[in-house]
């Protein structure tokens, strides 16, 4: 049977009392466990422990360990998404998906056709953790506050810079970035990137990629080209 999964900054080497009031809320009330019941906790840095709860009141849970300290599960492949903003539930999809499919940090991006660029940030970063602890990964995706285009540009300076664009005459002829590379993956917004974004982008070295004829939302398109690289399958 699959154990629930926490993570945060947890001290995996003996008991663990837990007061956070999100944890608390989610132990007892959402997934209603109860003493001698046992899940897992992550302690964010790539590992991971089974404990049983042995305690527990309003203010704190008390767990006792009952397994070996063991590697949790990291994606090998850094990948940054960065993501137009686009609509709040689409744009919250996309990062929950991102994250199951192994993605390193998420960016989200204010560019030329972005409609609104207000974002629930700590919603956002809710989200992504209890995305992380579904999936059973050992870290939670950093998020950044939204930037403009130019600034994601210079995050990714040293990094491979893939655009997933619809236009198939755009695509690049190279598609492979350089090994041991960060792989930044931009996303444009509903009505695509701009032609003058475009330019930028092939200034910055960057290379065109397409996920088929199809024309995709792009939270689909955030999903499959974040699994795609982080998996190493297509890059």
């Amino acid at each position: 049977m699959k154990r629930q999964r926490l993570i945060s900054d947890f001290d995996l080497s003996g008991k663990v009392s837990v007061t956070d009031a999100s944890f608390l809320n989610q132990i007892r009330n959402v997934l209603r466990m109860k003493k001698g019941d046992e899940l897992t906790l992550c302690n964010g840095l790539g590992y991971e422990r089974d404990f049983s709860i042995i305690a527990s009141s309003k203010e704190e849970v008390i767990l006792e360990p009952v397994s070996e300290k063991r590697p949790a599960y990291i994606p090998e492949r850094k990948v940054i998404l960065c993501l137009s903003i686009i609509k709040k539930d689409n744009f919250e999809v996309a990062a929950q998906k991102a994250v199951e499919c192994g993605v390193s940090g998420i960016v989200p991006v204010i560019s030329e056709r972005t409609v609104k660029g207000n974002i629930d940030m700590e919603r956002l970063r809710k989200i992504i953790r209890e995305a992380s602890e579904q999936c059973g990964r050992g870290s939670v995706p950093d998020i950044s506050s939204p930037v403009i285009l130019e600034e994601a540009l210079s995050l990714s300076s040293s990094a491979n810079i893939f655009v997933f664009h619809t236009d198939p005459d755009s695509v690049s002829k190279k598609i492979d970035g350089e090994e041991g590379k960060v792989d930044f993956i931009f996303i444009g917004p509903e009505g695509g990137f701009s032609d003058k974004e475009i330019e930028l982008f092939r200034s910055k070295g960057a290379i065109f990629k397409s996920l088929g004829n199809l024309i995709l939302r792009a939270e689909t398109a955030a999903a499959v080209s974040v699994y795609l690289h982080a998996q190493g399958i297509d890059r």
